[in-house]
């Protein structure tokens, strides 16, 4: 007996709960090492390649994927190792990570589906315009053009999803429907073959994701064939799309970078290996005890 006035969450006075939806978030399936390389440019045809895209006098982040952009970068990159002229104006880092970003460029076929470029001002200049294109603000000061100066280029590459992690995402898929959907297979996909089963897939533009996505829909929907056409018809990716999965944004970077400078100093401290082996409470497996021994101070033996 409940007291007055008492009422029961799970008493819904007759009325059925219908569920209205299913929502799962998934991970990317097993995949290559990822690997990354960063390299400050200054070099004109470098500036000019990122203004054309973004505009003069704008601070943005650019992000090369499309095949298009790639094909013009590998070109850039190209005319700069090939002609003296331009090589001769680079350091010995500069010429040598150029020549990373060509390599990695004629790795594969041309798409941002397994590399990616990034290029983000980090130097500007401030030029008082021609007296001719002077104009003045509403405070009555006159404009100032702002040029890019310097480019910090991030080339990304591997990290693709491998033959387990297409075989994981499809197996993925099945597991989904008969734990998700029970009393036999032909439940969903007849609902889905008539348009009653509203399926969207959102994805990130990442390439192992898009393609773990295609897998699991393969194996959710059993479909048969290459997960192309499964990647194009089923798979939806867009701005919005990535604001959904990740509402954060840019709010966790100060966090982000405050973690990295941590590290960093931890990093590169001078402090002596024999030291930890000394003052350590627990007892070290000999093989470690010995190796702290030979490596002394880390920052000292990777300047020889």
């Amino acid at each position: 007996m409940h007291s007055p006035g008492f009422h029961d969450p799970l008493d819904n006075e007759g009325q059925e709960e219908e569920l209205r939806c299913v929502l799962a978030v998934i991970r990317h399936g097993d995949r290559t090492p990822k690997q990354k390389m960063k390299m400050l440019v200054t070099h004109r045809r470098f500036l000019a390649f990122y203004e054309d895209r973004v505009g003069q006098g704008k601070k943005k982040d650019l992000k090369i994927k499309t095949i298009k952009d790639l094909e013009e970068l590998l070109a850039v990159s190209k005319q700069m190792i090939d002609q003296p002229a331009h090589s001769d104006e680079l350091e010995k880092d500069q010429f040598k990570g150029i020549c990373t970003l060509r390599d990695v460029l004629e790795r594969w076929q041309l798409c941002g589906i397994n590399r990616k470029v990034q290029m983000k001002p980090r130097a500007w200049t401030h030029d008082d315009q021609n007296d001719d294109a002077k104009e003045e603000d509403t405070d009555g000061s006159l404009n100032k053009k702002c040029r890019v100066t310097q480019l910090l280029v991030i080339v990304k590459w591997g990290g693709d999803l491998t033959h387990s992690g297409i075989q994981q995402a499809e197996s993925l898929g099945q597991h989904f429907r008969q734990i998700m959907y029970p009393g036999g297979d032909g439940g969903l996909l007849r609902l889905h073959s008539t348009y009653r089963h509203d399926l969207k897939i959102y994805t990130s533009d990442e390439g192992r994701v898009q393609k773990t996505a295609a897998s699991f829909a393969k194996g959710l929907l059993e479909l048969e064939g290459d997960i192309v056409p499964i990647l194009v018809s089923l798979v939806l990716k867009s701005k919005d799309a990535d604001s959904m999965l990740d509402q954060s944004g840019s709010s966790a970077q100060e966090m982000i970078l405050q973690v990295k400078e941590r590290l960093h100093n931890i990093l590169h401290r001078g402090d002596d290996c024999g030291l930890l082996r000394t003052n350590s409470s627990s007892r070290l497996v000999r093989s470690v005890a010995a190796a702290l021994d030979v490596v002394e101070q880390p920052m000292k033996k990777m300047e020889r």
